[in-house]
């Protein structure tokens, strides 16, 4: 099929080619394996605990390690559903490093913050906290950060993970094939840890170098559903605002309803409008939706993935866009929101690097400068959205 393109004027109203980012990168984030969003949840997934939790990381840098941060129940403590999804207001907390054994935490504490008491009422759901000895780690290798609850009688603790819809193990993240990054429970009356594998964690770790890595998609986008079919059509924009990237293949997840026969068109955009390459993916290659898209159930997302015929380059400075579109097609997406607005340092939160998602009503004449927001309607179009959608080098 020939390749499709757009106006140029409907790229450059987007991301502009020549505009640069305010927030320069260094670091390469996914190792420089990997570029985008990695994850798909389905909203947070509060995890109270009497004793201790955990988040399983593979390192993406050396050195030491200075300050965690992490994301809390979001509500105050006198909140009218305190006792219920949120309930997790009290206790004593200190966050442990700890080195690995076999995919649980060792016990071995590399490095820990002090006590604090009662971390909700820091006064904001992102908390970061300093390592009293700064940890050592090593790029590569498995760590895990336990959150250790050390005065029961105070309450419960509550860490909230990124609630996914990728319940199998093997399928959770479409960057870590191994899927270390991972939550880990902890049953008290076994004295044992599990993974939640319905669950991704929520961090962030600073280094004495300045860099920072970690997860950092926050909230799910249960009710942040796209069309794609007919004049229906979403997509993901990025700008390379540190360095030139040059991409092998894409992982992206979307659904289609029961009864979608139509294939789905994939389109990489150069920022003049122009499709550098299209692919065209088989309607059968796409998970069918067996029940509500805006419930967990039923609805198993599978990642899929499209191998480049020819590698993708996307310079410094440079801006692109994967366009999804469908003849008639009955496709949906579901987008996330990302730290931004926590003011997360991790850099694949960036907007000057990842861009955001957007859709169009009119077959791709115009597209929003952002996503319009069903679940938090005020914000109307929001800037920090992403599809799941990751490209990779290799």
């Amino acid at each position: 099929m020939a390749a499709v393109g757009m106006p140029g004027d409907v790229m450059a109203a987007i991301l502009p080619s020549n505009s640069r980012s305010r927030n320069v990168i260094t670091d390469r984030a996914f190792l420089g394996e990997a570029f985008g969003a990695h994850v798909l949840g389905g909203g947070v997934g509060n995890t109270m605990f009497q004793e201790r939790h955990a988040h399983r990381f593979r390192a993406e840098a050396t050195g030491k390690v200075r300050q965690v941060g992490f994301f809390m129940r979001y509500d105050k403590p006198d909140h009218a559903k305190a006792a219920h999804y949120s309930k997790g207001y009290g206790g004593r907390l200190r966050i442990e490093l700890q080195s690995d054994d076999d995919g649980l935490p060792s016990g071995k504490v590399l490095g820990a913050t002090d006590e604090i008491a009662d971390p909700v009422r820091r006064g904001t759901p992102w908390l970061r906290l300093d390592f009293v000895e700064e940890p050592q780690i090593e790029q590569g290798r498995v760590y895990h950060i336990v959150y250790r609850q050390l005065d029961k009688k105070r309450g419960l603790v509550s860490v909230n993970d990124l609630h996914t819809y990728f319940p199998q193990k093997k399928t959770r993240s479409a960057w870590d094939r191994q899927q270390v990054q991972a939550s880990l429970g902890y049953d008290i009356r076994r004295r044992r840890w599990y993974d939640r594998s319905d669950r991704i964690p929520i961090f962030e770790l600073g280094m004495d170098s300045g860099i920072w890595f970690g997860q950092g998609m926050m909230f799910g986008g249960r009710f942040e559903t796209g069309k794609v079919g007919g004049d229906d059509q979403v997509m993901q924009t990025f700008r390379a605002s540190d360095r030139a990237r040059t991409f092998r293949r894409l992982r992206f997840a979307m659904h289609k309803l029961p009864g979608t026969g139509d294939d789905l068109f994939v389109d990489i955009l150069r920022a003049n409008g122009k499709a550098e390459a299209t692919f065209r993916i088989p309607a059968k290659d796409i998970t069918t939706s067996r029940g509500d898209l805006e419930s967990e159930k039923n609805n198993p997302w599978r990642w899929v993935e499209v191998d480049f015929e020819d590698t993708v380059r996307l310079p410094q400075h440079d801006t692109r866009g994967i366009r999804f579109r469908s003849r008639q097609g009955g496709y949906r997406v579901m987008t996330m929101q990302n730290g931004a607005q926590s003011k997360l340092a991790i850099r694949e939160n960036k907007l000057g690097n990842l861009g955001y998602a957007c859709h169009s009503s009119d077959g791709g004449r115009s597209f929003t400068k952002g996503w319009r927001s069903k679940f938090n309607p005020g914000a109307k179009i929001r800037s920090d959205m992403q599809m799941p959608l990751l490209l990779l080098t290799s």
